[in-house]
C-alpha cells in the first residue's frame, strides 16, 4: 500500500484545488492519502471562524470515491452546539471513519474546542492505523497499543519548527514503545515516517508531497522477534 504524504510549509494550509490536481496525477487505486491537521485552515482562527464543513467533507468522500482511494485529515468543525478538531477517513466505498482530537493546545483550542472522550482505530487494506492529532503525541497513555491492536499510528499535526527536534524525539519514542510504525505528516513542513525500531524510514523538508510504500510484513517479521505486549502494564483510560 501506497501512502501519500502532503504538506505545505509555508502556512500549514492546503487548498481543495491542491487536493484534486495531486490526486488526478498520481493516484493509484488504494493509496491512503494524508493531510495534515486541520490542512484547509492552519492552526490560528478564532471564534468567528465559519465551522460549517459539509461542503469539504462531501468534496473528499468524493474524491475518494471517484479516485478508488482512502484519504485522511483534520478538520476544525461545529456539530451542534460543540466544536471540535476532528480527524477524518473518507473510504473509496463511501464509509467514514472520525476521531476527535483528545489533548488542546493554545488558547483557542483549550477554551472551545471539545476533546475527544475515547480513542478510536480504523482499518484500511488489511492495516490498522490509530489516528493521533498533535499535541496527543505527547501523551503515551492516549497512544499506547495495548495488545498490539494498531499496526500505525497516524500523527496530523501543525507542529512548528521551533519544536521540531522534540517531535523527532516523541515519534521515535512512540514507534519503539508501541512496535509499530509512526507516520507523522505535518502542515508546516518536515513529515515523516518511523520504522517500529525508533530509525527514520522517510524524512520530507519542504517538498509538498512524498509517496512511502508501505510493507506491513516488515512489522510482522520484527513483532515475532520483540513480543512485548504481554509485557505491558495494565491500566485504565480514564475521559
Amino acid at each position: 500500500m501506497r501512502l501519500i504524504l502532503m504538506q505545505n510549509s509555508e502556512n500549514g494550509i492546503i487548498t481543495t484545488e491542491q487536493i484534486a490536481e495531486n490526486v488526478a496525477k498520481i493516484a493509484l487505486e488504494n493509496d491512503l492519502w494524508i493531510l495534515p491537521e486541520v490542512f484547509d485552515t492552519g492552526f490560528n482562527v478564532d471564534i468567528n471562524f465559519n465551522f460549517n464543513k459539509e461542503n469539504l467533507k462531501q468534496f473528499l468522500k468524493t474524491i475518494a470515491q471517484k479516485h478508488k482511494i482512502a484519504i485522511c485529515g483534520s478538520i476544525y468543525e461545529k456539530i451542534y452546539t460543540k466544536i471540535f478538531n476532528n480527524f477524518y477517513c473518507f473510504y473509496p466505498d463511501g464509509q467514514v471513519f472520525s476521531q476527535a482530537k483528545r489533548h488542546l493546545f493554545g488558547k483557542f483550542e483549550k477554551n472551545y474546542i471539545t476533546p475527544a472522550n475515547s480513542r478510536n482505530i480504523f482499518e484500511y487494506c488489511n492495516v490498522t492505523f490509530c489516528p493521533i492529532i498533535c499535541y496527543d503525541l505527547r501523551f503515551p497513555v492516549w497512544c499506547k497499543n495495548n495488545g498490539g491492536k494498531y499496526q500505525v499510528l497516524l500523527c496530523v499535526s501543525q507542529w512548528p519548527q521551533i519544536r521540531a527536534e522534540e517531535r523527532k524525539i516523541l515519534l521515535a519514542a512512540r514507534a519503539l514503545e508501541n512496535l509499530c510504525y509512526v507516520v507523522n505528516v505535518n502542515g508546516l513542513g518536515k513529515s515523516t515516517v518511523y520504522f517500529p525500531w525508533g530509525k527514520n524510514a522517510l524524512q520530507l523538508s519542504n517538498e509538498k508531497i512524498a509517496i512511502y510504500n508501505f510493507d506491513i510484513q516488515e512489522l510482522t517479521q520484527f513483532r515475532k522477534k520483540r513480543n512485548y505486549f504481554n509485557d505491558f502494564d495494565k491500566f485504565g483510560l480514564q475521559c
